[in-house]
């Protein structure tokens, strides 16, 4: 089944921003890049740090923690210390509203 979790109105969420998810007890992260919304994981992979708490930097999300950064296109990591990608979760816009798509 898939599910389509409200984060934000296109209108309330800039580029260069990012807003954090809470759904079903996971922790999700949803950035605006240029006008394309891009899904990840909201944990850091290296130590529990939420994401949301970081910093976007272009297409970056970097970790509060410790600094980790990943791309939040593909997940994939772009500076130490984390050495495992997180996941990343399609986005929507319907209507003029951002959701976050899960399968459940």
């Amino acid at each position: 089944m898939t599910l389509h979790v409200p984060v934000a109105r296109v209108d309330d969420f800039p580029s260069g921003t990012m807003r954090g998810v809470d759904h079903g007890g996971d922790t999700y992260v949803v950035a605006n890049v240029d006008g394309t919304f891009c899904g990840l994981e909201g944990i850091c992979s290296h130590e529990y740090a939420e994401l949301a708490g970081g910093f976007l930097a272009g297409d970056q999300v970097v970790c509060p923690l410790h600094a980790s950064a990943f791309d939040v296109r593909t997940g994939d990591v772009l500076g130490p210390p984390a050495t495992e990608p997180i996941a990343i979760f399609p986005v929507e816009v319907m209507e003029g509203v951002v959701y976050l798509v899960l399968n459940e």
